[in-house]
């Protein structure tokens, strides 16, 4: 039983780490192309036109925080899935 929950630990930890990244300058997050006019958040792999627009939190903003979510609740599920204990 022990063995089991320190396996389960460590699996979380290492997790957890992952997630956490190592903080350096080449882990973007989004970036903002103005000469293109576009906006790419690098977690979802998504693209979107109208940098004005999504700074002033128009419909391309709105489409983007929907996919991000999108992407949270299958992240979410993967996670319960995988951490599922079935005897």
């Amino acid at each position: 039983m022990q063995k089991q929950v320190d396996a389960m630990l460590e699996k979380i930890v290492s997790k957890r780490k992952l997630q956490v990244g190592s903080k350096a300058r080449a882990e973007k997050i989004r970036t903002y192309n103005f000469q293109h006019d576009r906006v790419t958040d690098h977690r979802i792999q998504m693209s979107i036109t109208g940098v004005a627009e999504f700074l002033s939190a128009g419909e391309t903003l709105q489409t983007m925080i929907e996919r991000l979510q999108e992407q949270h609740l299958e992240d979410r599920l993967d996670h319960i899935i995988e951490n599922c204990i079935v005897e």
